[in-house]
């Protein structure tokens, strides 16, 4: 007797990408990670200050590139060295005949910020002794907190960082992350936060800033080049290597994580392999968990079946 059985198709091999490398401009970390690769730098000998100018430098270099000679920028300064960051892009719009004012919202600095806060009254720069208005027409560079944050930045910044996104959009750039957004999850700190046009990520992509929820606020992400040779690319690909948590996909948090990467690889990304990643072997534990999700999934049959199944059902009972 013939075989009248329908051959089991076979499913396609899934295809092969090549994951990135772990270099600079694919390692996604946390903040205490990007904290810990700075201290190894500042024990080797190289000065704070010397890595605050290489980093504003840089970003000051891209501003100029991208502003238009009359539009004035307004700089949010705040405590700690991500004030410090804004304080030398400050001077450098300054010595360049850019058209711009401080303002700094704390009386207690760093001593390394204050420094440069002295030096950029000496120079004349302007500061305005009272919060600025929303609607203020300069380009704001928030400058406040970057990835050190870890508490709410308080109403009052919020109300005022919301405000100028409703009134004026897209007109902010932020200095190593939104004020009032988590640089390791991309969640609100508090009840509101800076949306930015751009924000620039110093040294390496910070995790949060790439996913789903955290988009919307951070923009066009660009990555501040260091450029500190070749010692601190060895120590990234070893941390790699090592098996360091550059991407924690834990169990318990296993759903939440990978609809995050999903979404930010949605946005930003053809196909999976081109999501900002990461570690290998990170990479394919997201992998598994994603192809375990979709396996774990309940299978319909398709409705020509279904209603077949009901046909003959009736006909049964008649």
């Amino acid at each position: 007797r013939p075989n009248l059985q329908r051959p089991v198709r076979q499913p396609a091999p899934a295809p092969r990408h090549p994951w990135p490398p772990a270099d600079a401009d694919h390692l996604l970390v946390t903040a205490a990670e990007m904290a810990g690769l700075e201290e190894q730098l500042f024990a080797s000998g190289l000065p704070v200050a010397a890595l605050m100018e290489k980093a504003a430098l840089a970003m000051a270099r891209s501003l100029l590139s991208e502003l238009t000679p009359k539009r004035p920028v307004l700089v949010l300064v705040g405590p700690g060295h991500n004030g410090g960051d804004g304080l030398v892009i400050a001077r450098e719009l300054h010595l360049a005949g850019r058209e711009v004012r401080l303002w700094t919202p704390f009386e207690r600095l760093r001593p390394l910020t204050e420094q440069h806060l002295n030096h950029a009254r000496w120079l004349g720069i302007p500061a305005l002794t009272s919060a600025p208005e929303p609607a203020d027409g300069a380009l704001w560079v928030d400058a406040l907190f970057g990835i050190g944050q870890n508490r709410p930045p308080g109403s009052a910044l919020e109300t005022l960082l919301e405000e100028r996104q409703r009134q004026r959009p897209g007109e902010l750039i932020a200095v190593d992350g939104p004020t009032g957004l988590c640089a390791d999850s991309g969640r609100l700190l508090g009840q509101g936060a800076a949306t930015a046009a751009l924000t620039w990520s110093i040294g390496l992509i910070k995790r949060g800033f790439v996913q789903d929820q955290a988009l919307r606020r951070v923009g066009r992400l660009e990555r501040i080049d260091l450029a500190l040779g070749r010692q601190p690319q060895l120590h990234l690909e070893s941390a790699a290597g090592r098996g360091s948590s550059l991407v924690n996909l834990e169990p318990v948090a296993a759903s939440t994580e990978v609809c995050d990467v999903i979404g930010a690889g949605a946005h930003r990304a053809d196909n999976l392999a081109d999501v900002y990643c990461f570690r290998r072997d990170a990479a394919e534990q997201f992998k598994t968990l994603f192809l375990s999700t979709l396996s774990s999934r309940p299978r319909r049959s398709p409705p020509r079946r279904r209603r077949a199944a009901r046909s003959r059902s009736g006909t049964a009972s008649t």
